[in-house]
C-alpha cells in the first residue's frame, strides 16, 4: 500500500488543486456554483430514475415500487431544472429549520444539566449560535446562500492545499522506498 500511494503522489497533487481551483471559482462566482450544484444534482436525480425504472421493468417481482421510485427520482431532476432557485432556497430553509431545532434542543438541555457542569458554557454558546444562524438564514436567504458556498470555497482551498501537500510528502517518500530499495 505505502508504495502504490508512492507511486501515485501526482494524483493527490492534481486532486488538490483541482480543489483549489475549485474552491477559488465557488468563492469568486457563489451564484453560477450554486446553479452549477443545482444542475449536477438535478442531472444525478434524473439519471437515478432512469437506471430506477430500467431495474424496475427487469424486475419480476415489486417492479411497481421501483418504478414509482424511479419517476419520483425522475421528477425531483426536473423540478431542479425547471425550478432551480425554489429548490435552493427550500434547501436554505431546510438548513435553516435544523439550525434553529438544534440550537433550541441544545438551549434546553443546558437546563437539564447539573449546575456547575463542565459543558455548560459549551452548550449555551452553540445553541445562541445555531439559533443566530437559523435567524440570519431566514431573514437573509439570499446572503446565507452565497455565504454558505463561500465556506464550501474556503472549505475546498483549505482541502486541496493540505492535499497537495500530503501529494508531495508521498513523492518525497517515494524517493525514500526507491533509495532503501537500491540498497
Amino acid at each position: 500500500m505505502k508504495r502504490l500511494l508512492a507511486e501515485f503522489w501526482w494524483a493527490f497533487v492534481l486532486r488538490g488543486i483541482l480543489a483549489v481551483i475549485f474552491g477559488i471559482a465557488a468563492i469568486m462566482w457563489p451564484g453560477k456554483t450554486l446553479q452549477l450544484l443545482l444542475f449536477i444534482i438535478g442531472i444525478y436525480f434524473f439519471a437515478d430514475g432512469i437506471v430506477i425504472m430500467f431495474t424496475a421493468f427487469n424486475n419480476k417481482d415489486d417492479w411497481w415500487m421501483l418504478f414509482i421510485e424511479g419517476i419520483i427520482s425522475m421528477l425531483f431532476g426536473i423540478v431542479i431544472f425547471f425550478l432551480p432557485g425554489i429548490t435552493a432556497l427550500i434547501l436554505l430553509y431546510l438548513v435553516a429549520m435544523w439550525a434553529l431545532f438544534t440550537g433550541l434542543f441544545e438551549l434546553i438541555t443546558v437546563f437539564r444539566l447539573p449546575k456547575g457542569h463542565s459543558a455548560f458554557r459549551f452548550l449555551v454558546v452553540m445553541g445562541i449560535l445555531s439559533v443566530l444562524l437559523a435567524i440570519l438564514l431566514i431573514v437573509f436567504p439570499g446572503e446565507g446562500a452565497v455565504a454558505a458556498i463561500w465556506l464550501i470555497g474556503i472549505y475546498a482551498i483549505l482541502f486541496g492545499i493540505s492535499t497537495v501537500i500530503f501529494g508531495l510528502k508521498l513523492r518525497s517518500f517515494e524517493d525514500q522506498l526507491d533509495t532503501q530499495n537500491q540498497k
